[in-house]
């Protein structure tokens, strides 16, 4: 009998994988298949549920387009009073000719103006914050002082505002507090746009307010809240303002345009809802209603349970029945590809005994030969990837040094040809100077410290051909300055700003700023000049032309960038015609020390 049961399981073993698979398939879904014909009728419930939400989402649909309408209408209402020809002129009178019989005038004329206004706009109140030094400031009805307000948030708010105005919960521009949305807005001087004579605010009638947000649910069941994109609250309905907004709800601030009016079933403070969310057209404003679950969907949720009741059951007698089929099945297949996990991005060879010969086991075969051949290919390719690099490095490096001792060059022959031995000793001693740097012991990296010292040396040298017309200012924080960076980076750069910007300009004088901070573990450099500057066309083409386009030295330190950080580097050049250039790169920030080691392991 031992022996029967022995043979049978070998022959079992021995199937091809398909076999083995298509054997446990058929048992399980013959078994799910059974059971699950009695329980298709609940594709009634989802048909009536689909009613349900198609009724809800029309509902919040209208009330968002309504709500839209009334904030388009308020906005109209401001901009139309914000133009008044009567207003501009009393806000615009000379305080030293604005007599008090005109200012009693133009007071009436304001009241008029407002009434008329809040009469056309139903549950809206309207004021006015106008220069403190005006008689009618002190109305504190319809017109207010201005400087009472100035250090308000709202105030503060409405004067980084892009928009020109500011949809604002009345909370947070009343001192105690208050309901409500307000609208703000500067009344700007027609004659100087950039002038504001004063704050128009339009206050929305929180009743009518909320009673619109009522709408946009089954009444008594559902929860509509009005937020901004600061996640501030503007209003809400069937909600006490003292409990907490459940993060859930937050974390749909700001919807976009056509964010979902659809309603979603999500969890909210542990209790299942259905949640929809839309952006009120001209606002910042999301509306978000929220819906409890079991409110209405009461017998559908009950048949529901019934139904995944059962189909969990039989899923997990399934999985019972195919892991005790399958377990002898995918036991070798688990066992590969743990192995092959835990050798992750060093794949190994496996070392155990393969008894079978079926697809498992040929597979083990394979993998091993496979690992065999890509580790002898991994190691080949490795070395010789990276002597090319660490060549193509060099080879960057040495090409900036003959472009940089060309110009110098030229520039001795030029002081020599104006007898002028004495520049010429410095400049030569500043060259000595600066390929002594260069040089390095042969190093390819060195110190930021030592970058600007050699940028020092190069101004040296250039100051005397420009009889000191040209500055560099250094800021560059002291934290970074023992901190590596590619041999001849920064110089290149300035002398790109003193060659295709500075001197580009009529007077040829000018001055280069070098900032430097670590931002986020990178260092980050930038070469600021006053130049001529460039059309972005141009900037384009000193980073991604050929070397005869002007930027020679540029496009090798992206090279060399490139090659030692790959992706982690990071260069820009940023210029607008007449207004100066600003180059800046972005690299990892290590240590001389760390970067030598890993280009000499490398």
């Amino acid at each position: 009998m031992n022996i029967h049961n022995a043979r049978l399981i070998n022959l079992f073993m021995d199937l091809k994988l398909r076999y083995k698979l298509l054997l446990v398939y058929f048992v399980v879904i013959s078994v799910i298949l059974g059971i699950s014909s009695r329980v298709i009728y609940s594709s009634s419930a989802e048909i009536l549920e689909s009613k349900i939400n198609d009724t809800a989402k029309q509902s919040f649909s209208q009330t968002v387009s309504f709500l839209s309408y009334k904030i388009k209408r308020l906005i109209s209402s401001s901009n139309t009073i914000r133009t008044d020809q009567k207003l501009l002129e009393a806000l615009t009178h000379t305080l030293d000719s604005y007599t008090l019989q005109d200012q009693l005038e133009d007071y009436q004329k304001l009241r008029l103006l407002f009434e008329t206004y809040e009469d056309e706009n139903e549950g809206s109140r309207i004021r006015l914050y106008v220069d403190d030094r005006y008689l009618y400031a002190k109305e504190n009805k319809n017109i207010l002082g201005l400087a009472g307000v100035q250090n308000e948030l709202w105030y503060q708010r409405l004067e980084e505002s892009q928009d020109g105005y500011l949809l604002l919960p009345a909370s947070i521009v009343e001192a105690e507090g208050g309901e409500g949305a307000v609208l703000v807005r500067f009344i700007r001087n027609p004659k100087n746009y950039r002038e504001n004579l004063a704050v128009l605010r339009i206050d929305m009638d929180a009743v009518d307010l909320n009673a619109t947000l009522s709408k946009a649910g089954p009444a008594g069941t559902s929860t509509t809240f009005l937020f901004n994109a600061r996640k501030e609250m503007v209003a809400s309905v069937n909600w006490d303002d003292a409990q907490e907004i459940p993060k859930e709800i937050l974390m749909n601030i700001p919807a976009g345009e056509g964010a979902g009016q659809n309603f979603n079933e999500k969890l909210v403070m542990g209790q299942k809802v259905l949640l929809a969310e839309e952006r009120i057209n001209g606002t910042d404003w999301t509306m978000i209603t929220m819906m409890p679950y079991s409110s209405f969907m009461g017998e559908i949720s009950e048949l529901k349970k019934k139904t995944w009741g059962i189909t969990f059951f039989i899923i997990f007698a399934a999985a019972i029945l195919i892991y005790v089929i399958s377990s002898a099945i995918t036991r070798r297949i688990s066992r590969l590809e743990r192995h092959m996990q835990i050798s992750g991005e060093k794949p190994e060879m496996i070392s155990e005994e393969i008894n079978y010969n079926d697809e498992v086991g040929s597979l083990y075969h394979s993998y091993n030969e496979m690992v065999y051949k890509y580790q002898k290919s991994l190691e080949e390719r490795y070395y010789m990837g990276q002597e090319l690099k660490n060549a193509e490095l060099l080879a960057l490096q040495a090409q900036i040094n003959p472009h940089f001792l060309y110009n110098t060059l030229d520039t001795i022959n030029w002081l020599v040809y104006q007898n002028r031995g004495k520049e010429v000793s410095t400049i030569v001693k500043s060259l000595a100077k600066f390929y002594k740097m260069t040089l390095n012991k042969g190093k390819s990296i060195v110190t930021i410290r030592d970058e600007v010292v050699q940028v020092q040396n190069y101004m040296n040298i250039q100051n005397i051909r420009f009889s000191g017309k040209i500055s560099v200012d250094f800021d560059l924080e002291e934290e970074i300055m023992e901190f590596a960076i590619p041999k001849i980076t920064l110089q290149p750069i300035v002398e790109n700003a003193i060659l295709h910007g500075i001197l580009e300009k009529d007077e040829t004088e000018g001055k280069i700023f070098v900032k430097g901070s670590l931002e986020e573990k990178k260092i980050c450099l930038k070469v600021v000049d006053d130049g001529n500057g460039m059309e972005e066309d141009k900037c384009k083409e000193l980073l991604e032309g050929g070397y005869d386009s002007g930027g020679y030295g540029l496009k090798n330190i992206w090279h060399r960038l490139k090659i030692l950080y790959g992706d982690e580097a990071v260069m820009e050049i940023n210029s607008e015609s007449g207004s100066g250039t600003l180059v800046m790169v972005r690299f990892p920030a290590r240590y001389p020390t760390d970067l030598r080691l890993n280009i000499r392991n490398n």
